[in-house]
């Protein structure tokens, strides 16, 4: 059976990944750290690996150890890149794969919700509040690596 372990899930995540996993047979574990020099070798015996985070993966040595693990690609659950040291990886054989987009809906769903905390029509303004929760909506705010 296929193996991924899916760095930064967050628990609101793990009833969809775990549906996802059993209705194709695939084994997905999940742990709530970012993929690092320090936690790079949870890899060890997975196919795979799916990642969602923020900080930046600069250390060459990372993508040696992702290729000594027998990884050929560093899957991106984010739209953006730049997390990503493409040289290193790209010098390792490791394809980089992220979403290409979000959808207007999924968007729109996010956003109206949070342009309503930002103006107070709920709560705090969105700045004070780094991880908001709205009945019925859970989100996270972007956050730039630049």
């Amino acid at each position: 059976m296929t193996s991924i372990l899916m760095y930064s899930v967050r628990p609101d995540e793990q009833e969809a990944i775990q549906a996802w996993a059993q209705a194709n047979d695939i084994q997905v574990d999940t742990t709530d750290h970012d993929l690092g020099m320090k936690t790079v070798d949870m890899i060890k015996g997975y196919d795979g690996i799916v990642i969602q985070q923020h900080a930046a993966l600069p250390e060459p040595e990372l993508y040696q150890r992702l290729k000594d693990y027998g990884l050929k690609q560093l899957t991106l659950r984010i739209t953006g890149y730049d997390i990503v040291n493409l040289q290193a990886a790209r010098e390792n054989g490791l394809v980089v794969t992220n979403v290409p987009a979000y959808s207007p809906r999924s968007v729109s769903n996010w956003s109206w919700p949070r342009s309503c905390v930002w103006f107070g029509i709920w709560g705090r303004p969105a700045l004070a509040k780094p991880r908001m929760t709205i009945p019925g909506l859970g989100f996270r705010p972007t956050r730039s690596t630049t």
